[in-house]
């Protein structure tokens, strides 16, 4: 999970000022450290959400409803609060009201209008040494000390996903996608598929660390591809600035 502003808004800095107070005895405590509530958030979060991931119906997000768990810091000062569900190269696919509470659930609906996220497009390099397992273009990244991992894999594939342009129309035309690993030697072979099907990855290049290569617009049916993933989104509105927490909710992909 991340935490993010969105929109051009002014930044919002919050500080939290310590203050030195006499150590109570062993055994006692002040009234006020008495009377602060331990459990009041700090932070706007989103907690829990069940099913952890989105199903699909054929190349949309299905029709669903996620159990969610959130918090929010001085829920009195809070004009509005909405619960969204942003897909990339889509946009919001599903919104929804919430009351504003320091610790609150939801049963948030989905009922996507059907836009496409394209297929599923996944690599992996054949070496001497051996073949790397899958990865997918658009998967929820690893963090960053596991991306760094000198180990035998493919740790990053850029870009996340494909976005519409003019070029499509053209069937020499494609997307230049680097597929980086610090453990990938440079003797390999890069295999790709698309929804399950083999297609080619043209052009392929080794330059340090990192494979290049041309993805065929033809190859993914000439149409934008999402991530594998949705942005869940818990947007509040506060004293006029629009403050947002997301976390990422990958697809349950066959």
């Amino acid at each position: 999970m991340r935490f993010r502003r969105a929109g051009l808004v002014p930044t919002v800095t919050i500080v939290i000022a310590a203050c030195s107070s006499p150590r109570p005895e062993p055994g006692t405590a002040t009234a006020a450290a008495a009377a602060l509530p331990l459990t009041r958030p700090t932070t706007l979060a989103i907690g829990s959400v069940s099913p952890e991931r989105l199903a699909l119906e054929g190349d949309h997000v299905g029709s669903q409803t996620l159990a969610i768990s959130f918090s929010i810091p001085d829920p009195s000062s809070v004009t509005s609060a909405q619960l969204k569900l942003y897909v990339g190269e889509i946009g919001d696919i599903a919104t929804q009201t919430i009351a504003p509470v320091e610790h609150g659930t939801a049963n948030f609906a989905i009922d996507p209008m059907p836009h496409s996220v394209g297929p599923t497009v996944r690599f992996r390099a054949v070496c001497p040494s051996g073949t790397t397992a899958w990865y997918a273009m658009g998967q929820i990244p690893y963090d960053y000390q596991e991306r760094m991992a000198k180990v035998f894999r493919i740790s990053n594939v850029t870009p996340e996903s494909v976005r519409w342009t003019e070029a499509m129309g053209d069937p020499g035309a494609g997307q230049h996608v680097t597929l980086w690993g610090p453990g990938l030697p440079s003797d390999c072979r890069i295999e790709a598929e698309a929804n399950g099907s083999s297609i080619e990855l043209n052009n392929v290049v080794y330059v340090g660390q990192r494979y290049e290569g041309l993805l065929m617009y033809r190859d993914v049916v000439s149409a934008p591809v999402s991530p594998r993933y949705a942005e869940l989104k818990l947007v509040i509105t506060r004293n006029g600035q629009r403050l947002e927490a997301v976390r990422r909710v990958p697809f349950l992909v066959p």
